[in-house]
């Protein structure tokens, strides 16, 4: 019997920015009813009616963020819950072209994003994408481009087998848009779509909370310091909450070597990939396309 599973994704500054990202919380489908249900009784007991990362300038908010993470961590990632963001920099060479059509980009992101995790999965299994409602995405086509992917041969390594291949990589059952004001699950995908892109923005500053948290600042830094707002404070705080948490547990989450959060091993439940070009004419799509 084939393996299900759903996937939430929300997505943090799509036409506007620098750094740009979607985040997808995916985990085995029959425990969704009972997680959404959990997360609400948290946001309730957080005085928070809809978590939102642009809204995180409060110590409610900063708490609620927080146990947020911990939920992931102690009850979603022992379900077989994983995490991937994946983002992207608007002044990378792939991005930096005349006439850059943000829509159609975000469509071929949230693809790429969304076929990699399903094939971290076992093969065959069925998926149930829930992305948060946008009006201006070509969803059909987005699901049609991944059913295709799915059923893709697997070639096996060995010569002699060279012509066999296996079951589909993955089966996309549905595709349904969702509000997520009344979707927990696509809120913890905000959070995480939220945090990434924002470290990348603020890496100088982050380098600098965390050198005044550890009491390791120099007097002789040339760069005079920036003044973190109320905002940037509670927000590194939650930040720095995830990077400790990931840290005990061996996840393999970077955040204090370059100011921002990273991984190195996609196969991590917990997975940012940081998008660069995949080959010498990977570049995002124009609207004289």
């Amino acid at each position: 019997m084939s393996s299900e599973y759903g996937v939430f994704s929300d997505e943090s500054k799509h036409t506007k920015g620098r750094f740009r990202s979607i985040g997808a919380i995916s985990l085995p489908a029959n425990y969704v009813i009972e997680v959404n249900r959990q997360l609400s009784e948290l946001l309730a007991g957080s005085d928070v009616s809809e978590f939102k990362w642009t809204e995180l300038r409060s110590a409610r908010h900063r708490f609620c963020a927080q146990k947020l993470v911990d939920f992931l961590i102690d009850k979603l990632l022992p379900k077989g819950a994983r995490i991937d963001v994946l983002t992207w920099d608007t002044h990378d060479s792939r991005h930096c072209v005349y006439g850059r059509d943000d829509i159609r980009n975000f469509e071929r992101m949230f693809f790429h994003l969304h076929k990699n995790l399903m094939t971290r999965r076992e093969s065959g299994a069925k998926w149930h994408l829930r992305p948060d409602e946008r009006v201006d995405i070509d969803w059909t086509t987005i699901e049609d481009c991944l059913g295709s992917v799915g059923k893709w041969r697997r070639l096996f390594d060995l010569p002699l087998l060279s012509e066999s291949f296996s079951e589909c990589f993955f089966n996309v059952s549905t595709l349904k848009q969702v509000a997520s004001k009344n979707t927990p699950l696509s809120q913890m995908a905000d959070l995480f779509a939220g945090m990434v892109p924002y470290t990348r923005e603020r890496s100088t500053l982050m380098t600098q909370l965390q050198a005044e948290q550890t009491g390791q600042q120099s007097f002789f830094d040339q760069d005079l310091p920036q003044t973190p707002s109320n905002a940037d404070r509670d927000r590194f705080l939650v930040i720095n909450h995830l990077h400790a948490r990931c840290s005990n547990l061996g996840l393999g989450v970077s955040f204090t070597t370059e100011g921002y959060l990273k991984t190195w091993n996609p196969k991590q439940p917990i997975n940012f990939w940081h998008y660069v070009s995949q080959y010498a004419d990977d570049k995002a799509p124009t609207k004289d396309d």
